[in-house]
């Protein structure tokens, strides 16, 4: 049986395609088949819950056997092309019966329909979706200072790297005396500051000038014992290697042992003319004790010298190394501050090494509060002009002025040091007193004539007259006889 829209043709088993409107045609229920027709066909429109068990337990006949089964009239019947209606009826409008499910839902949704959820379930993600959620969605980087400003890295970062240092006049004669003094080898080198000067960027910018037969180890932190130092110079020295070390070969080495590693290396420079220069950064935190022995390793070789020995450290490092015993002969050098007339070449010093085109400047003004706010002191310069650029990169300023440094210094809470700005409350005594003597001292004189006078006057006053003497008279007497 086939239908076709509404102006269907059933196939009457044998009898040909009868029209539905043929006056001629069989009653439907006389056709013996006519109930076995309308089962399948009820077993098609209504859901699985409301078939007869028996009819669900009932297993579909294969295609083969369904054709097998047919007579061989309606198998060949089946193969004619059916005549579509000339005139194709209004669709009837379909009333589900109770307890039945509606038509449309036994049909897929079109490709373009997209059925809505059930509330509270939330929609399936079709496959795409699935291969777009499990990959991190991709974000454009923040945008920085530095490419607003066209630079390859921060230009004001605290990095020691050599490559930022500026050749000031403070730190090209500080360096040529620590040159000279390694260049002759004298046994040790003090090198003192104040906190920010950068003595640690010096440092590591000499050591990369010395020649391939100078070795170098650089102690950034100060140990607390003689055996750590030890143990560091001779990794540095390449006398044992890191997984040695890992390995624990140095834990239960005694001072004397390594002591005696560290002599067989010096040794073993003389044939070699080279030479080996130890540079201890922070060396005012060293244990008076280890500072002692530190300044005892130039000797480490009877006769030569063949280490050296480079102390960095803040300005009580010159009391340390002159109170310690036996003395050493040794090389000071103190490192200043950046010049008020470099400072502005200081800053695009670094401004270009990080960007072969920086899209900022500092104006006069900016150049004039970072001299005043730091001091000279690098560090302070550093940490200024950082936060500076980031507070111009918020406000889109090309030029940083005046106010972007003050808005700086506000941020990070820093104020002028004493020498840069105002007094302290002694110093202003002492201006006070200063003015009372210096302004006593231009009065005398110019009243150098009545004080000369007064001084004179003081000096030959003649004494007080005493008090003329006259005749001395003699007493009366009283008579004892009384008068008539």
């Amino acid at each position: 049986m086939h239908w076709i829209g509404t102006g269907c043709s059933i196939s009457n088993h044998g009898r040909g395609s009868v029209g539905v409107n043929d006056p001629h045609a069989r009653p439907l229920a006389d056709d013996p088949n006519f109930l076995a027709s309308l089962s399948d066909l009820d077993e098609g429109l209504g859901g699985p819950d409301e078939l007869p068990s028996a009819k669900r337990a009932r297993p579909a006949k294969p295609a083969a056997q369904a054709v097998q089964a047919r007579p061989p009239a309606q198998a060949q019947q089946s193969q004619r092309p059916l005549a579509a209606p000339a005139v194709t009826p209004a669709l009837p409008q379909i009333v589900s019966a109770p307890g039945r499910r509606p038509l449309l839902d036994l049909f897929p949704a079109a490709p373009d329909a997209k059925p809505s959820p059930p509330p509270g379930i939330p929609p399936l993600r079709q496959s795409g979706d699935l291969g777009r959620a499990s990959q991190p969605p991709s974000r454009e980087p923040e945008a920085t200072y530095e490419m607003f400003y066209g630079l390859r890295e921060r230009p004001f970062s605290l990095s020691t790297n050599p490559k930022f240092l500026y050749h000031s006049t403070e730190y090209d004669r500080v360096a040529q005396t620590m040159l000279a003094a390694i260049g002759q080898r004298d046994p040790l080198v003090v090198l003192t500051g104040e906190i920010g000067m950068g003595k640690t960027t010096l440092c590591r910018a000499i050591v990369e000038q010395l020649d391939r037969r100078t070795l170098t180890s650089v102690v950034a932190d100060p140990f607390a014992s003689m055996s750590e130092l030890l143990g560091q110079l001779l990794l540095d020295f390449g006398v044992v290697s890191k997984d040695e070390v890992a390995r624990g070969r140095l834990v239960n080495a005694t001072d004397e042992a390594l002591y005696a590693a560290l002599h067989d290396f010096l040794v073993s420079l003389a044939p070699l003319q080279a030479f080996a220069v130890v540079v201890i950064d922070e060396a005012q935190n060293l244990p008076a004790p280890l500072l002692d022995a530190v300044r005892l390793l130039v000797n480490a070789v009877a006769g030569e010298r063949l280490m050296q020995i480079v102390l960095a450290g803040q300005p009580q490092l010159s009391t340390l190394v002159g109170a310690s015993r036996p003395a050493v002969p040794s090389v000071a050098c103190t490192l200043g501050g950046i010049a008020a007339d470099e400072m502005g070449g200081y800053v695009m010093h670094r401004l270009r090494v990080a960007g072969d085109s920086p899209r900022v400047e500092f104006d006069d003004e900016a150049i004039a509060r970072l001299n005043a706010l730091s001091g000279g002191r690098p560090r302070i310069v550093n940490i200024l002009c950082d936060r500076a650029l980031a507070n111009g990169f918020a406000t889109s300023a090309s030029v940083i002025d005046g106010h972007l440094i003050e808005g700086a210094a506000e941020d990070l809470d820093l104020a002028p040091p004493p020498s840069a700005g105002s007094p302290g409350l002694a110093g202003r005594l002492g201006a006070l007193i200063l003015l009372l003597l210096l302004g006593a001292a231009a009065g005398a004189f110019a009243f150098r004539g009545d004080v000369s006078a007064i001084l004179d006057r003081w000096q030959h006053t003649p004494a007080a007259p005493a008090a003329p003497v006259g005749p001395a008279i003699a007493p009366t007497r009283q008579s004892l006889v009384p008068s008539p």
